[in-house]
């Protein structure tokens, strides 16, 4: 999930908030073109409008803004939008790459796929962090997140069977997010 500064946003050209939505919606969102300038402008209008935004989606991504102390905009991919698990490790969605296997030898053999947590991975996280028998909490900016954000997520499967959820915290397995190398080119 990406948060950017809505007052910032508010106070910068239109040209340039334009340009900046449609460089984080194509990547975010794994698109080879950023979404059509009509698309944009009305997007940059809801955002730019006071009060809050609610989620829309545009270009495999969904946006939302908030207004109060920390005025926000979150830009996210969409879950529904979210491509097929593949053989870890990976990238995924252009964007997650799993560790090397050999640096995590807790996640162990067999077949280990990554992909979408999707809302049976919601649910099983949810039973893992009810279950008094795991030491798992969900670390804080996890609970955080809109649900929307958290069935995008990254997540390692074994046979069906959930492993890891790196941005959740569970799990030894980690996942390098390629989406800061690709926008600072």
């Amino acid at each position: 999930e990406l948060i950017l500064d809505r007052a910032r946003l508010r106070a910068a050209p239109p040209a340039l908030t334009r340009r900046l939505l449609g460089r984080l919606i194509r990547l975010t969102g794994g698109a080879e073109h950023p979404p059509r300038a009509a698309a944009l402008a009305a997007l940059e209008a809801g955002l730019r409008a006071p009060g809050p935004a609610p989620a829309r989606a545009l270009g495999g991504c969904l946006i939302s803004a908030e207004d109060g102390p920390r005025p926000a905009i979150r830009l996210h991919r969409e879950p529904a939008a979210a491509p097929p698990a593949v053989a870890a490790p990976g990238p995924w969605d252009a964007r997650w790459q799993v560790e090397p296997p050999e640096m995590q030898p807790e996640v162990g053999p067999g077949d280990i796929v990554i992909g979408a947590l999707g809302e049976p991975g919601l649910i099983a996280l949810t039973r893992l962090a009810r279950d008094p028998d795991t030491a798992w909490t969900p670390l804080e900016t996890w609970a955080a997140a809109p649900r929307a954000a958290r069935a995008a997520a990254p997540c390692l499967r074994r046979d069906g069977a959930l492993i890891a959820a790196p941005l959740a915290g569970l799990g030894a397995a980690t996942v390098h997010d390629l989406l800061p190398a690709r926008i600072s080119r």
